[in-house]
């Protein structure tokens, strides 16, 4: 019996430690991105860009923040053109600037159909009142063909960190390939500590 129930662990932290992949839809992405979605392809092509930021941010302001993607995907402007999630995690808040570009769906920011012709959006971003702390905005954005499907498509993702002046955190922007390499060495540190447990588990029946 334990025997099953460590190769059931081994199972179970193969699915978490898979990628995370979004969900793409013209009318925006909440959280049916949750659970990942292999319907897209990841580009390293296509680039997510955060504008307006800073590297500290100081108390209680409010910056104008551009998301932007660039991508070697094929921009068919008559048709949609990308989408993205932004997951916001910290103190103060974020909004929407243009109800025809972005909406909040299931507590994430993303685009509307309207916006899904574009691939540059922005939002407000009030900052918190407690500069000791820091915020992350986590994104998973899509360029796309418009051809309706999902071929030819590019999706990329980036998580960025700022800290507060005050904060002894440093700025951390990382790409879905930076993400990834981190996924892989725990993956590959857990499945040693399994492989051990196995073995002994063997060896003790």
């Amino acid at each position: 019996m334990r025997w099953r129930f460590t190769l059931l662990c081994l199972f179970f932290l193969l699915i978490g430690s898979s990628s995370s992949l979004t969900q793409a839809s013209h009318l925006g992405v909440g959280n049916a991105a949750n659970e990942g979605c292999q319907c897209h392809t990841y580009s390293s092509a296509t680039e997510i860009f955060l504008e307006g930021i800073p590297q500290r941010f100081e108390s209680n302001i409010t910056l104008n923040v551009t998301l932007r993607i660039e991508s070697d995907v094929e921009l068919n402007e008559d048709n949609h053109a990308g989408g993205f999630r932004l997951e916001y995690i910290g103190g103060g808040s974020i909004g929407i600037l243009d109800e025809t570009m972005t909406q909040f769906l299931d507590g994430y920011l993303t685009h509307t159909e309207n916006g899904s012709a574009y691939r540059s959006w922005q939002f407000e971003w009030k900052t918190p009142e407690d500069n000791s702390t820091s915020v992350k905005f986590k994104i998973f954005a899509n360029a796309v063909n418009g051809n309706n499907q999902s071929t030819g498509d590019g999706w990329s993702a980036l998580s960025v960190t700022i800290p507060g002046l005050s904060s002894n955190e440093d700025f951390n922007s990382k790409t879905n390939q930076e993400i990834e390499l981190f996924d892989l060495i725990l993956l590959a540190f857990g499945l040693l500590i399994l492989g051990y447990l196995l073995w002994t588990s063997f060896r003790s029946n």
